[in-house]
């Protein structure tokens, strides 16, 4: 399925939608949780930052940081993407490690935004002392511990 949205033209109509319609958190929702699903297959990262999906996911967390929703599909787009070989890079130079921070600290008693906040620091932090600073910075940190407390029988 994701193939046949790649090969549609899919990501590029989806970032495109984002880019015109960013306040709009459904639309923010949806577009995020597209290129979430799409970005899942490792070989399609590269195409979703090609088509300015990184920049789009940001921003449409950015300015919907009051929507859960976003801010969720957005955490996991963004580790589905950094998952990619080099895109860990591209995504923290997007600012997409404040931007997971950001969601993290406004979204607390959310676990969807908890869990997939920490797994995209932690793709993040791979093997970079550079990003593990920036996340350091951001507060990264104390949000991955609020959130492993708050939510410590999830994963049990």
């Amino acid at each position: 399925k994701e193939a046949d949205v790649v090969r549609a033209g899919g990501v590029e109509a989806v970032v495109a939608g984002m880019r015109e319609h960013l306040g709009e958190g459904s639309v923010q929702h949806l577009g995020c949780g597209t290129l979430r699903n799409v970005s899942a297959k490792v070989e399609f990262a590269e195409r979703v930052a090609e088509a300015g999906g990184i920049q789009a996911v940001i921003a449409g967390m950015r300015a919907n940081s009051e929507a859960e929703l976003v801010q969720e599909h957005g955490c996991a787009a963004l580790w589905n993407v950094s998952m990619g070989a080099g895109m860990e890079a591209r995504v923290a130079a997007a600012g997409g490690i404040e931007a997971i921070v950001d969601g993290m600290q406004a979204h607390m008693s959310s676990s969807g935004v908890q869990s997939h906040g920490c797994g995209a620091l932690w793709s993040l932090s791979w093997e970079s002392k550079e990003r593990q600073v920036r996340i350091w910075r951001a507060g990264g940190f104390k949000a991955i511990t609020r959130g492993m407390k708050r939510f410590r029988n999830v994963c049990e």
